[in-house]
């Protein structure tokens, strides 16, 4: 009895044992199982069943509908259906559904059953098995997911992709790669890259060193059916998948293209480079020399070879805070290409300079400009004198495009002659112009206008022409105009360059030289009838009585009447003695050529005063000196002329005479109380012919560079004065 008891409690321990060791691999595995009688309508479960739905184990009685009260309710239809199909057909059953767990998730569970049928082949009991298998399906739902995402990359890469096996025979290809290999996909499948290959290329060794190394990156060529050639980057992966070999390829062709084109570019920009006038070089990012062509060597005083790699600011230490500093950075900052001039004493010139910034650093091309630079400022200053000239020239000078009939160009002075400035000029035109030239001379400028319209080559055009213009507020001004041709290098005119001068002056002193010019013969001719009125009628006569008594004496030398008439000729000789002196004297004074201006003038004023009969005052200097003959001449003339008025119209009691050489010149005043006139009228009566006084005195005036004033009223007297300035009136000889 003690040995069943012991057996009896073995086999009970055995069976816990058996129970416990069971419940720990449930738990481990997730699989609880389950226990539905049929007939009772019990459901057992383990308790590792418990703890998939998220209950405590045995906390309830499990019945069917608290079965299916934790199942998802999209999935209670598949459950019940799957149950009930067991118990009609008595088939083992496996399905998976969503449990309800306690913390309001849902666990994926797979469960397994079978039925259990009594003697009379009903069904009493179901039995199974269930598995939380969320991690498994959550694992299969992201390797799915993973396999859609490497499809749709796989199909979608614009590289091509190619999955190979172990020979290296295409299995799978994308789109991209079909499209390289210039090859539809049912054909490209199957096939190597030796089927691409360039004659005489082996690809047996890459791949072996391929599958031994289990990677691979480069470039090759691949030749297509239709002959062209594409050029790729490929990188390979071993075993991406057992047995399975995955190789990206790129189409660089257009790059290798472009790349080969850059290189052609830059040598073809490294020969220009070398042969352009212009210096030139390029800087890093780091301000380093990162080229240098042959022509800025010379100017950097520095051959290429030792600046390259070096720091233009440490080789170059003057540049630092100079526009090349300043322009430089600023190009590399705001990415914008500068230009400017600079003087830079340390290489010896000026340079300009045009930098641009790149992507490399700063190309700088530079000229050395000193010597533009000096032309240049040449240039300026002569613009500058010669705008100068033209500014202050009292000539109008312009250019008159014969094709537009229009100013291109007049001087400032035009304003002051014709009173509009050249923008009135530029706007109104050749009408404008014509609006101020006197009705008569029209025709003359019209004609030469039209003359300039219909030059030809080699033809010419009367230069300078004569007319007048009515200028603001003084009337009718006469005008000359001279101009050149410009032709162009057919030799047909396109402009005139020319001058307009006033000439209005020039023309009214030649009028009124003619005038004098006929006055003075005229004048001459009048002392000459004078002369020999007084050679005839005076000396003649006397020379005549003389004669006659001369033959009397002769003929009775003892007559008493022969002492008287011999007393007579000796009283006529005195006389014409006399008269031929005072001709004489009105001819020539030798006192003026012997003894100078002052002896001359006192003298003549003192024979004036016995004539006229007139208190007279001679006023001068003794050490008044000798002066230029011309001057000497002029002021006893004038004088001469001032009294000869006196007597012949003032009707003077008291005359005065002054010569007074000062610091500023010669004064010569000549003044009277006698009647006096109107200097208006007779200034007007002599230019009309009537008299030549006061128009010959100011005349003899201005030979010498002088100037005659003369104030004079009726009543009052008058007084002519003479003024030579110093430097005019000189030192005799």
């Amino acid at each position: 009895m003690s040995e069943q008891v012991k057996e009896a409690n073995w086999s009970s321990r055995s069976d816990k044992l058996g129970e416990a060791l069971l419940a720990e691999a449930q738990q481990l595995a997730h699989v609880g199982s389950w226990n539905w009688d049929l007939v009772s309508g019990t459901v057992l479960w383990s308790d590792e069943q418990y703890r998939i739905f998220g209950l405590r184990p045995q906390e309830m009685v499990m019945t069917y509908d608290r079965v299916l009260s934790h199942v998802h309710p999209d999935d209670r239809a598949t459950f019940h259906r799957v149950v009930d199909q067991a118990s009609r057909n008595h088939q083992p059953f496996e399905f998976s559904f969503r449990a309800l767990h306690r913390d309001g998730t849902f666990r994926v569970v797979l469960s397994r059953g079978q039925v259990e049928l009594d003697g009379d082949g009903k069904p009493v009991r179901m039995f199974g098995a269930v598995q939380d298998i969320t991690e498994r399906t959550q694992t299969e739902d992201a390797l799915r997911s993973s396999e859609r995402r490497f499809r749709a990359v796989f199909e979608g890469a614009l590289d091509g992709m190619i999955v190979a096996d172990n020979d290296g025979r295409f299995v799978d290809a994308n789109p991209a790669a079909c499209s390289l290999y210039g090859t539809p996909r049912d054909q490209l499948l199957g096939k190597s890259n030796a089927d691409f290959a360039e004659p005489g290329v082996d690809f047996g060794g890459a791949w072996a060193e391929f599958r031994r190394s289990g990677s691979a990156q480069g470039t090759h060529r691949l030749l297509r059916p239709d002959g062209s050639v594409r050029e790729t980057e490929y990188a390979s992966t071993a075993d991406f998948l057992p047995g399975l070999h995955l190789a990206v390829l790129r189409d660089v062709t257009e790059r290798v293209r472009a790349e080969r084109a850059l290189r052609e570019s830059e040598r073809r920009v490294v020969a220009i480079l070398e042969s352009i006038s212009d210096s030139f070089y390029t800087l890093d990012h780091q301000w380093r020399f990162s080229y240098i062509n042959p022509q800025a060597e010379p100017i950097l005083g520095r051959s290429g070879a030792e600046l390259l790699g070096r720091n233009v600011w440490e080789e170059f230490p003057e540049a630092v805070g100079t526009a090349f500093d300043h322009q430089y950075h600023r190009a590399v900052a705001e990415r914008v290409p500068v230009h400017f001039e600079i003087d830079y004493p340390p290489l010896g010139g000026r340079f300009s300079i045009h930098a641009y910034p790149s992507s490399d650093g700063l190309s700088v091309y530079f000229t050395d400009v000193t010597e533009r630079h000096r032309a240049e400022e040449a240039l300026r200053q002569s613009e500058q004198r010669f705008r100068r000239v033209l500014e202050n020239s009292r000539d109008i000078i312009y250019q008159y495009n014969i094709a537009t009939r229009t100013c291109d160009y007049a001087s400032p002075s035009v304003r002051d002659i014709l009173g509009y400035n050249f923008e009135e000029l530029d706007a109104g035109g050749l009408p404008l112009v014509l609006t101020s030239i006197h009705p008569e001379d029209l025709e003359r400028l019209e004609g030469r206008m039209s003359q300039l319209m219909t030059l030809r080559s080699g033809a010419e055009f009367d230069p300078v022409i004569e007319y007048r213009v009515r200028v603001p507020g003084q009337g009718w001004r006469w005008m000359s105009d001279s101009g050149t041709v410009v032709r162009d290098e057919r030799g047909h005119p396109v402009a005139v360059v020319g001058n307009i001068r006033d000439v209005t002056d020039k023309r009214m002193a030649a009028e009124r030289l003619r005038d004098l010019s006929r006055r003075l013969i005229r004048a001459q001719e009048e002392e000459r009838r004078h002369i020999a009125f007084e050679l005839h009628d005076e000396i003649g006569q006397a020379l005549f009585a003389i004669k006659l008594n001369m033959r009397a004496v002769l003929c009775d030398p003892a007559s008493p009447a022969a002492t008287h008439r011999l007393e007579e000729c000796v009283e006529l000789v005195d006389r014409t003695i006399r008269q031929v002196r005072d001709i004489s004297l009105d001819l020539r004074p030798s006192l003026l050529d012997d003894l100078g201006l002052v002896a001359a003038l006192r003298a003549y004023v003192s024979e004036f005063a016995l004539r006229s009969g007139a208190e007279t005052q001679f006023v001068a200097e003794d050490d008044t000196g000798r002066m230029d003959p011309d001057v000497e001449t002029a002021c006893y003339r004038i004088a001469q002329e001032a009294l000869t008025n006196v007597a012949r119209h003032a009707g003077a009691g008291h005359v005065r005479v002054e010569l007074v050489r000062s610091g500023s010149g010669l004064r010569l005043v000549v003044a009277d109380d006698g009647r006096g006139f109107e200097v208006a009228a007779a200034t007007a009566r002599a230019v009309g012919g009537s008299s030549l006084g006061v128009l010959g005195m100011r005349e003899r005036a201005v030979l010498v560079g002088g100037h005659v004033e003369i104030t004079s009223a009726p009543g009052r007297g008058t007084e002519v004065r003479l003024t030579v300035p110093l430097a005019l009136a000189g030192e005799g000889a």
